[in-house]
């Protein structure tokens, strides 16, 4: 399998609370930047999952868009998404899917290390591809990661 975590882009902090902190304008145009290099480095997804926060869908729905998805609103990617919430998610796919896993820090950046014993900052709007071997979780290759500076300078 070949796993994508991306974390939302910026947010405004302008919002009635925190689930309903939308994207700002340069999040937005960050986001299109990332989804504007993943098409070109020829990312193809069978599945996007987000996390039902507004950001976490905006940054999904931004991506899926560019790459030709739909997306799915999953709460298992809403903060504490961790080892068992992975594990639900990816219960029924085929060893060849290719999975984008839009949500949060620091629950993003932990379950990465808890998959690679990789230290991973993950920025707003970064993206980590790991490389899994099912039935395990832990010891998943991390094969990349791209900051939203590497993005902006490649779109």
């Amino acid at each position: 399998m070949k796993l994508y975590f991306m974390r939302h882009g910026e947010a405004s902090d302008d919002a009635p609370s925190d689930e309903l902190r939308p994207l700002t304008e340069k999040g937005r145009e960050r986001i299109q930047n990332a989804a504007k290099v993943l098409k070109k480095i020829n990312v193809s997804l069978d599945y996007v999952y987000a996390s039902p926060r507004v950001r976490a869908r905006q940054t999904a729905d931004i991506v899926a868009k560019v790459l030709g998805n739909e997306v799915e609103i999953r709460d298992e990617v809403n903060f504490h998404f961790d080892v068992d919430r992975l594990k639900h998610l990816l219960i029924d796919k085929s060893e060849e899917s290719h999975i984008l896993f839009v949500g949060h820090n620091p629950s993003m950046s932990e379950l990465l290390q808890a998959m690679t014993g990789a230290n991973v900052n993950l920025k707003t709007g970064a993206v980590a591809r790991v490389d899994l071997y099912p039935p395990a979780i832990r010891g998943a290759q991390l094969k990349w990661l791209i900051s939203p500076r590497i993005f902006d300078s490649l779109a």
